[in-house]
């Protein structure tokens, strides 16, 4: 397969995988939705990143990746593996704001 249709189709791939978790997330109440919010907005976002990297993917990579049942649910999963440690971060960002604060005051 040549590189532009790979990319076609993994675009076109993801692009499904969007609009199907776009149809369940309106099945939902709106306050599932709310509750939701932060996972809809990783996944658009994740949808965004996935199509601007497309571009520079190899055929190879492209065709893997359209292997791969649900590639935007995998790659929040593993974002959500991640955002504890960015958890710590914020909060120690969050410290220092608060200490330069302290400092400012006395």
């Amino acid at each position: 397969m040549d590189r532009n249709r790979a990319e076609g189709r993994f675009c076109w791939k993801i692009s499904a995988e969007l609009k199907s978790f776009k149809f369940r997330m309106m099945q939902m109440s709106k306050q599932e939705i709310y509750d939701h919010a932060y996972e809809i907005d990783c996944m658009i976002r994740i949808y965004e990143e996935l199509v601007n990297i497309s571009e520079r993917l190899e055929t190879e990579q492209l065709q893997n990746c359209m292997e791969i049942s649900s590639l935007l649910s995998l790659v929040y999963e593993k974002w959500m593996d991640t955002v504890s440690s960015q958890e710590h971060e914020l909060e120690q960002a969050v410290e220092n704001v608060m200490s330069d604060m302290k400092e400012k005051i006395a």
